[in-house]
């Protein structure tokens, strides 16, 4: 396997969003209009009235630009919105804190916005 294909079997890229967005969007119950129902693309709904938002993008992530979308329209409807981009992480590092410190970074952040959107 070349370095690209075992680039692409650790990060997400652009085109491997298609194919989960196919696998998911599609099936038997699947039609034409899922992909714009809110529940997938919630750029595409109503965001007024909700709670406070935590949204955590990072900058090796072809998802980056709509998480920013969607941190910028929730602040538009009126929504509490703490935004912040990891710069060098990658789509999963949230998840890698074993390995990867700027992960424990990430959850920390997360977690204090947390505490204080439930006030303590």
């Amino acid at each position: 396997m070349n370095v690209q294909g075992r680039i692409s079997r650790i990060l997400v890229t652009g085109g491997s969003t298609a194919l989960y967005a196919q696998a998911n969007l599609s099936g038997p119950q699947a039609k034409k209009t899922d992909s714009l129902n809110p529940y997938a693309s919630p750029l595409l709904g109503n965001l007024q009235d909700l709670p406070p938002s935590t949204v955590i993008t990072d900058g090796f992530d072809p998802l980056r630009d709509e998480g920013a979308a969607y941190a910028d329209k929730l602040r538009q409807a009126g929504v509490s919105v703490m935004y912040r981009n990891f710069e060098t992480g990658t789509h999963e590092f949230f998840g890698m804190g074993a390995v990867v410190d700027l992960s424990n970074q990430a959850v920390q952040y997360a977690a204090q916005n947390l505490k204080t959107a439930f006030g303590q």
